[in-house]
């Protein structure tokens, strides 16, 4: 079986106990959130973690245990130790570069690292944004504001 097939059944055995539990990695991950995003990265480094199943519907992530991990409420979250990494390009960043032997970060200093960090943060700041522009029909408010202009 495959990791990522196990890890989802993981992820629905843990519906039940809200919680998988494999090393001091914890990812406080929702289905569907960008959290997906952070749990793929976790299996491409192929390191044992954890996850916390947080239950959107019943706002799990804004209840004060989830809040003392990231005030903002928002999902996901990891916690590696004594370190809370919040924002899905944030918490990918800090993965590479805390687990070098993936491969996956390039290092400052390198030729390469100013194209690597534009694409780490191209899909959540620009793609990601105006795909939900374009989805939501382009919803105005009461501001004059063209976020893409």
């Amino acid at each position: 079986m495959s990791s990522a097939i196990q890890s989802d059944l993981d992820v629905e055995a843990s519906q039940k106990t809200g919680r998988v539990d494999m090393s001091d990695l914890l990812l406080y991950h929702a289905v569907p959130s960008r959290s997906m995003i952070v749990h793929w990265m976790l299996e491409e480094l192929g390191v044992p973690y954890e996850i916390e199943l947080l239950h959107l519907e019943t706002e799990d992530h804004k209840q004060e245990q989830y809040l003392a991990v990231n005030p903002m409420g928002k999902v996901p979250a990891l916690r590696h130790g004594d370190v809370v990494v919040t924002e899905t390009a944030a918490i990918c960043a800090y993965l590479a570069e805390a687990f070098p032997e993936a491969e996956l970060d390039i290092a400052p200093g390198s030729p390469l690292r100013g194209e690597y960090l534009r694409w780490l943060f191209f899909a959540p700041v620009t793609a990601e944004p105006a795909i939900l522009w374009q989805a939501l029909g382009n919803v105005t408010t009461d501001v004059d504001y063209l976020p893409f202009a």
